[in-house]
């Protein structure tokens, strides 16, 4: 399983981060890493809804081929076997 996951996850964010790069998304990103710096991000991380369809805010073709093998695939095998299991 982690000879496909991890070379796919590590080709995902390399196009995530080109696309980011061609955009030139200017974010207010801090210099280091704090408490008061990581909270503030998990609240608005919890608070901040965008909802979407495009393609382009799930990762691209691959986030959605991705996503799409990940709930369409795993999870019902996983419960399956779960299910057979106990």
């Amino acid at each position: 399983f982690g000879a496909v996951y991890l070379p796919w996850h590590i080709i995902h964010l390399r196009t995530l981060r080109l696309s980011a790069k061609q955009r030139e998304i200017k974010e207010d990103v801090p210099k280091s890493m704090t408490w008061s710096v990581l909270t503030k991000g998990l609240n608005k991380s919890i608070k901040t809804k965008n909802l979407t369809v495009q393609s382009e805010a799930w990762g691209g073709v691959i986030g959605m081929m991705w996503m799409t093998a990940y709930w369409a695939t795993l999870i019902p095998s996983w419960i399956y076997l779960i299910v057979l299991t106990v």
